[in-house]
């Protein structure tokens, strides 16, 4: 194999290995935790309690952090932040 070829090769292999990074990010993103929730909609959770601010009452701030979640439920939404405290905390 001359050089040329075997670079070709290594730049063919590099565009595949992020090819298959990509394709295994968006998985991340649809796949399913065994609590029910996807990442992406772990991510909107994570991004509404960022963007509301926690001065709000609890109940409010829930409201509005379920909004920016995908199919989930301000009590659905405050449970998984309850878990996932606990799990940090163990």
């Amino acid at each position: 194999m001359s050089k040329a070829e075997a670079l070709r090769k290594a730049e063919v292999d590099q565009r595949e290995i992020e090819k298959k990074k990509v394709q295994e990010k968006e998985a991340a993103k649809t796949a399913v935790d065994d609590d029910g929730w996807s990442g992406e909609q772990q991510a909107q959770m994570e991004a509404g309690m960022k963007e509301v601010p926690s001065s709000l009452p609890t109940k409010e701030r829930w409201i509005k952090i379920a909004e920016q979640v995908d199919g989930k439920t301000p009590k659905e939404c405050f449970i998984r932040f309850r878990a996932i405290v606990a799990k940090l905390k163990a």
